[in-house]
């Protein structure tokens, strides 16, 4: 497994920009490591303590965001660990806006939200992300997630 830590300073600046975006505390047993160059971990330490060596280990944990300069964008299982507790910056969606999305398509709405990507609810639940503009949404799913028929 290919994994490295991130130093003090990156730590304190995700953990600050979850708190400042998306009101939400990072727990204390989360590690957080990047996988690539720009990927965001989470695992909790606990894992450490396991023989690794002796698993054929991939990957562990959850992708928990994007963070490259000023980049800060949460994943899909980024926003629906980090969405169950936000307390700003989400935005509550129709069922029939949440599929335009799902199918890769930007909605029009309007919003009052001060972040650049912002958390997406339904009544289902969270759906991933999406960019803000003010005046509409940007689709921030991957092609190969969207939905295209259901036929």
């Amino acid at each position: 497994m290919r994994y490295n830590e991130l130093r003090k300073r990156e730590v304190d600046t995700i953990k600050d920009l979850l708190l400042e975006n998306y009101g939400f505390v990072t727990p204390k047993s989360w590690m957080l490591y990047y996988l690539g160059k720009e990927k965001v971990w989470i695992l909790k330490e606990e894992f450490f303590n396991l023989p690794l060596e002796k698993f054929n280990v991939e990957t562990m944990g959850f992708y928990l965001c994007h963070f490259e300069h000023n980049i800060f964008r949460l994943s899909i299982q980024g926003a629906q660990i980090v969405g169950e507790t936000a307390t700003k910056n989400i935005l509550d969606i129709s069922l029939k806006d949440a599929w335009e999305l799902l199918r890769g398509f930007d909605i029009d709405k309007e919003t009052n939200l001060e972040a650049t990507y912002i958390i997406l609810r339904t009544e289902a639940g969270i759906i991933g992300v999406g960019k803000n503009h003010k005046t509409k949404i940007l689709c921030q799913i991957k092609k190969n997630r969207r939905v295209r028929n259901l036929n």
